[in-house]
């Protein structure tokens, strides 16, 4: 039995995570060989007048950095970056770290078109590679993964 009648109505439910909410993004290192690209050349970066903002300039490579799957970050809840690896063709997995980046849209997020810059080490720590590469959104219809 019907006790009182209401009248059909459309209702619309504001997105609330209740979990956190990932950043998908991948990047790919573009130094090269010769340094060639937007922010290397022959071992300086045009961007800050010949010095990268971590104090070193850059070797030429040609590694397994140039392949944006190869180059694991992580980002935390609260936005803060680090590197994870890098998945080295010849020499294993390479411990470094995140550096800085360039703010491209100016969101204060590092996300798609950004440049962002990491380094890799040596298994021994004796050798340092610097890195910098441009963002890029691997599903552009699906920017976030939870």
């Amino acid at each position: 039995m019907l006790e009182k009648w209401e009248t059909p109505r459309v209702t619309i439910q504001e997105f609330e995570p209740n979990e956190y909410v990932a950043a998908c993004w991948t990047v790919a290192c573009k130094v090269g060989k010769g340094n060639y690209g937007g922010y290397g050349n022959q071992d300086r970066w045009h961007h800050w007048g010949g010095d990268a903002p971590f104090g070193g300039n850059c070797h030429d490579h040609t590694g397994s950095c140039s392949i944006a799957k190869n180059n694991q970050f992580n980002v935390s809840e609260d936005g803060v970056v680090s590197f994870y690896a890098e998945n080295s063709s010849d020499q294993g997995s390479l411990n470094g770290g995140y550096t800085d980046f360039i703010d491209k849209n100016g969101n204060n997020v590092i996300d798609h078109g950004d440049i962002i810059f990491w380094y890799t080490l040596s298994g021994n720590s004796d050798r340092r590679w610097n890195h910098y590469g441009e963002v890029v959104n691997p599903t552009p219809n699906h920017p976030n993964r939870s």
